[in-house]
């Protein structure tokens, strides 16, 4: 251990050696739906969706899309809630999953409900903005967050993240956690199964983007690469750029580059289309400028696709450039097309990024991840009965 915990491998424990679940109260935005996309969401949809008998999970929501006064209704709604759950000391755990800006007032006072209430808590940081945003803040703003988010333990997506949490936040490094996201292959329709590797001699090369379109995630970057190919190499390219956010510009620039017979905008799509994709494509795409540890890039690591991103945020982490996957700088349009063009031309390739992507997603299975996130669980429950 250095700068954090890693929570890895370990096994799930019931709360004071006792028989009943952990009772757990996770609080964060809407589980993942079209209402509700993005990683944390999609992060808190697994913990619902994989619990072993080891939990018992209640789901608090302090944050949902739409106007400011939907926003104010939703958390207040929750906070309530929460205050009612923690006031009858019938909960072992709050587990509040925060991003930045606005999610850290309503995660700082989720915070407080819970330790007024003695009741442990776990923070999980997910935004690879965070850093950023603290330090834009006045000082005596920064001073007022350092003050009021107070956890028990912190979960964070990289060791990055555990030196600039604890560094910025003044936090016992060892209250700090790496756990990276998890892995889990979409559930594919009736008929459809895995193959892998996925890549062959096939004359295209069937590639996807997934994710909330616009600058951050690269996508103009993309559409400049995809620009750069002379036209055999282009036209053995399809690629789906799939999500919303910018979808109209980056459409427009894709038109505007003459690649409408190149790539598809199909805008947001539901799991069973999205399975159906990844299932079905040989390449993914995020040559992001920020980002936590991306799902997309996890979700296609497990579909056994070959990975072209960039070393930002977690992800070097995960992927080692030539190894497992293609690592680009973020905004260079010139290397992204040249990597393109290596995917394109060497079937061998793309065959071994897909074996090795695939072999590296099983270090990150669902499965042990939550007997990971079960084990925190229980030792802070273990700890809050000692006091």
């Amino acid at each position: 251990m250095t700068t954090s915990e890693r929570a890895e491998g370990a096994k799930p424990a019931r709360t004071g050696g006792g028989s009943r679940p952990l009772r757990i109260v996770q609080v964060g935005p809407r589980r993942a739906s079209p209402d509700s996309r993005g990683g944390i969401a999609t992060v808190m949809s697994l913990i619902l969706d994989y619990p072993g008998d080891d939990a018992d999970l209640q789901h608090v929501v302090t944050y949902g899309d739409g106007s400011a006064a939907h926003k104010v209704r939703v958390a207040a709604t929750g906070m309530a809630r929460l205050a009612a759950l923690v006031a009858t000391r019938r909960v072992d755990v709050v587990h509040a999953h925060m991003s930045f800006k606005g999610s850290v007032v309503r995660k700082a006072l989720a915070l407080r409900l819970a330790q007024a209430a003695g009741v442990p808590t776990v923070l999980h940081a997910h935004s690879h903005g965070f850093t950023r945003w603290f330090r834009g803040l006045p000082r005596y703003q920064r001073v007022a967050v350092q003050t009021l988010l107070h956890a028990d333990r912190w979960l964070v997506l990289g060791d990055r993240w555990a030196q600039e949490y604890a560094q910025h936040l003044r936090i016992d490094p060892q209250r700090v956690s790496v756990l990276h996201n998890p892995t889990v292959p979409p559930a594919l329709p009736d008929g459809q199964t895995w193959q892998w590797p996925h890549s062959g001699d096939e004359p295209i090369v069937r590639m996807v983007f997934l994710g909330r379109l616009g600058q951050r995630k690269g996508c103009y970057d993309l559409i400049a690469a995809l620009a750069r190919l002379d036209d055999a190499t282009r036209a053995r390219i399809h690629l789906v750029m799939a999500g919303d956010g910018d979808l109209h510009e980056v459409r427009a620039a894709a038109r505007a580059s003459d690649l409408e017979d190149t790539v598809e905008f199909p805008g947001w799509i539901d799991e069973s289309t999205r399975a159906a994709l990844l299932a079905t494509a040989d390449v993914l795409l995020l040559p992001s400028h920020q980002e936590g540890l991306p799902m997309a890039v996890l979700e296609g690591m497990s579909a056994g696709l070959a990975i072209l991103t960039t070393p930002v945020g977690g992800i070097p982490e995960v992927i080692e450039d030539d190894v497992n996957g293609l690592l680009v700088t973020p905004g260079d349009d010139k290397e992204i097309a040249a990597a393109l063009a290596r995917l394109v031309a060497e079937p061998g390739l793309r065959s071994r990024l897909s074996q090795a992507a695939r072999a590296t997603s099983l270090d990150y299975d669902v499965t042990r991840w939550y007997a990971s996130l079960s084990r925190i669980w229980a030792d802070e429950a273990g700890r809050g009965m000692q006091r």
